[in-house]
């Protein structure tokens, strides 16, 4: 499958958290957009847009390649989906009492909540 600009990417990786009780390891998933792509069709880069844009506050690419804990991406082809209600649903899971955008504690949470945005036979 071929990578597009403007397709959907649920970014899994590893948070690492130290405290005077120890270490833990949990996995996100947060859902970005898909703003850079290579020659043969790969993701290159990603834009987390569930922060939106103030035109001070602009969210910029953030290469795979550098991102801390990365350890799957799944690529979601924006004609299978309604990219700006999937990143809208994103940008609405929250913190408790905030507005603060959070990331996903599992797949199956992703699934769930971005299913209802899935367009033709794959709803």
């Amino acid at each position: 499958m071929t990578t597009r600009r403007g397709d959907l990417a649920v970014i899994e990786r590893t948070r690492i958290d130290h405290s005077s009780t120890g270490r833990t390891e949990t996995t996100e998933y947060t859902v970005m957009t898909v703003c850079s792509v290579t020659r043969d069709g790969r993701a290159k880069a990603v834009r987390d847009d569930r922060y939106p844009s103030d035109g001070h506050n602009v969210p910029h690419p953030q290469p795979l390649a550098t991102m801390l804990g990365l350890r799957n991406i799944l690529i979601v082809p924006k004609d299978e989906i309604d990219v700006a209600a999937a990143i809208a649903t994103a940008r609405s899971h929250t913190y408790p009492d905030s507005t603060t955008p959070r990331a996903y504690g599992s797949l199956d949470d992703v699934r769930a909540a971005l299913r209802p945005h899935l367009t033709g036979s794959d709803a």
